[in-house]
């Protein structure tokens, strides 16, 4: 091969740049329609509002039956990753009822408590008023010994 016939080659100018002016497949496309026939899906963090907003445009679903949300939990304790506010709203409820019910039996408890102990005094002072009697009729029972003379007394009378 001749070095000079690649030189010529080598030598020749690169051809410019020119725009390709054809229209796209997408533009002729939205010529015809504009609104594509199926929607573009929603990220995974647009899926729950996009999926609220079509079921309150349409209208016709039953308006007593909610869309819950998916619950998200972690999966092998079952916690819930994000409560919802009822949820939590719930949760508060039941340990404000719980709190209320362990007031409300520590108070019965006092109560008792204080019930048996004033139920021990009285009975402690019942047995005390009874005791007292007791000894009293003993004391009125026994006869009081007879006056003895002093021995001393009976030598002076001697």
């Amino acid at each position: 091969m001749d070095v000079s016939a690649l030189s010529s080659v080598a030598q020749s100018p690169a051809p410019l740049p020119q725009a390709d002016l054809r229209p796209t497949a997408d533009a002729a496309a939205l010529a015809r329609d504009s609104t594509p026939q199926i929607p573009l899906p929603p990220s995974f963090s647009q899926q729950g509002v996009v999926s609220a907003g079509m079921l309150r445009d349409l209208g016709a679903v039953d308006s007593s039956r909610r869309v819950e949300d998916v619950a998200r939990t972690l999966k092998p304790f079952g916690v819930s990753m994000l409560p919802s506010d009822a949820a939590r709203e719930a949760t508060r409820e039941a340990a404000r009822a719980q709190q209320w019910a362990t007031e409300a039996q520590a108070k019965a408890d006092r109560a008792d408590d204080q019930a048996a102990a004033a139920d021990r005094a009285q009975v402690a002072a019942e047995a005390a008023d009874a005791s007292a009697a007791a000894s009293a009729e003993e004391a009125a029972a026994v006869p009081a010994p007879a006056p003895q003379p002093r021995a001393g007394a009976d030598s002076d009378a001697a």
